[in-house]
């Protein structure tokens, strides 16, 4: 009875420890899935352990169950020199709200299409390896907060130029993405910028792909065609009320 009471209360200790360290080592807006994964591989596991137990109870008798189950977990102490626990997340993944909102003009034709983005940096030769390396991190945390298809590509008549692209899949979902930056996000985004050369910020270019279909068939005499119901709505209620100020040239995940 000792043992079993020392053994609950271990495990559910390690159960409240494993709970709490999901929840910080994630950014806020994703924590809910975090969780909600984590929980369903463990009780999935005791579910599934629980069955398997009872197999070998079944066939080899209790005290055979509780032995193999004593010698396993002795064995799995060994697993933690081939597979230790990460150290703590040093990260701050507190939010960093994005200075600005982009809008979009009321001229844009169609309004629910692909948004690709791209940056342009100029990068000494020099700097070139360690400013990869940076762009590297950089575009880890953009396809993490949402973005799809992240290159980095340099002009081949003019290696100085580098350009950072990738794609949401609407315009909602670019806002959304820069909503899911962490101040960590922003340190990031930083290192990479200070790698730019020139008096004038990176330039940004936010472009919406276009139905050429339907914006040439239109038999309105180049009207704007219908929008979608969905893309009525180019703001996620969600989202923190937008601040409408002048266009930067700045595109930093946060």
């Amino acid at each position: 009875m000792i043992g079993m009471v020392l053994g609950g209360a271990g495990w559910v200790l390690a159960l409240s420890t494993f709970n709490i360290s999901i929840q910080l080592a994630v950014p806020r807006w994703v924590v809910g899935r975090a969780v909600a994964i984590y929980q369903t591989l463990a009780f999935g596991g005791m579910a599934i352990g629980s069955w398997l137990w009872g197999l070998v109870a079944h066939h080899g008798g209790l005290s055979f169950a509780l032995a193999s189950a004593c010698c396993l977990l002795l064995a799995s102490l060994l697993l933690t020199r081939a597979f230790p626990v990460p150290a703590a997340n040093t990260e701050n993944l507190d939010p960093q709200n994005p200075d600005y909102v982009p809008t979009l003009d009321e001229g844009v034709p169609y309004r629910a299409g692909r948004v690709v983005v791209s940056i342009e940096y100029r990068v000494a030769r020099a700097d070139a390896g360690a400013f990869a390396d940076a762009m590297r991190q950089l575009g880890r945390i953009r396809q993490r907060n949402g973005a799809r298809r992240w290159t980095l590509m340099v002009d081949v008549a003019e290696p100085e130029l580098w350009v950072e692209r990738y794609e949401s899949p609407s315009w909602l979902d670019y806002l959304r993405l820069r909503y899911r930056g962490t101040v960590s996000d922003r340190a990031a985004w930083e290192r990479a910028r200070a790698f730019h050369r020139g008096d004038a910020p990176p330039r940004v270019r936010r472009l919406m792909a276009q139905p050429v279909e339907l914006l040439a068939d239109s038999p309105r005499g180049g009207e704007k065609p219908e929008q979608p119901a969905a893309a009525a709505a180019i703001t996620d209620p969600s989202l923190p009320p937008e601040r409408i100020v002048p266009q930067k040239s700045d595109e930093s995940p946060a």
